[in-house]
């Protein structure tokens, strides 16, 4: 693991405080990548990415969970990635503050829980809590079910840059469509560089 020192200003405290971390991992049917984490030593803000080593197409990954088990299977994130669970309406978009990850089915149901136990917060006092109180204990209940084993979900994966995975014989892979690009944060760009690809081809 390499570690640099910065005097990039820290976008929470602004003190000139920051670090930055990196190291080198070969994951299992992904491939070499190179996981960073930007770290302030002032107020302990941090923020995770992953880098893929290789020059990779935009994928759409899909896995079906419909046990115990699947909620083992590896996902690997990256900060340009979305990911949505259908069934439980939930979705991630790719923001100034996305973070990479690699983690499991299981952990990135309760990142999900996490979040919609933070929004329920933010609304207490509003004219959204009502929604937002019912809307979340919704989504929370289904996440519970799920990890009890009692539901089946799908995750979606769609990376515009082709830096996530989710590590499983049953997960589906192809290529994004350049319309499924398009409508993707950071999408557009891509959509571009890709029929630019095509025409010098």
């Amino acid at each position: 693991m390499s570690e640099i020192s910065t005097d990039i200003p820290c976008p929470v405290c602004e003190a000139k405080a920051l670090i930055i971390r990196s190291i080198d991992l070969d994951i299992p049917y992904f491939g070499k990548t190179c996981q960073t984490t930007l770290f302030c030593k002032k107020c302990g803000y941090k923020h995770n990415d992953f880098m893929i080593s290789e020059l990779k197409e935009p994928m759409r990954f899909e896995v079906c969970v419909e046990s115990q088990e699947d909620l083992n299977i590896k996902v690997v994130r990256s900060a340009s990635a979305t990911v949505t669970v259908p069934e439980l309406g939930m979705k991630v978009e790719p923001g100034v503050v996305s973070e990479g990850y690699i983690s499991n089915v299981e952990g990135v149901l309760r990142r999900f829980g996490d979040a919609v136990e933070q929004a329920m917060r933010f609304s207490k006092g509003t004219d959204e809590e009502p929604a937002s109180a019912e809307k979340g204990k919704e989504v929370l209940e289904g996440i519970d079910s799920v990890i009890a084993g009692k539901e089946g979900i799908t995750i979606v994966i769609e990376d515009p840059f082709g830096n996530s995975a989710i590590l499983s014989p049953k997960a589906k892979k192809r290529p994004l469509t350049e319309e499924e690009l398009e409508g993707l944060k950071t999408g557009m760009a891509i959509a571009d560089v890709v029929r630019d690809r095509e025409r010098d081809q």
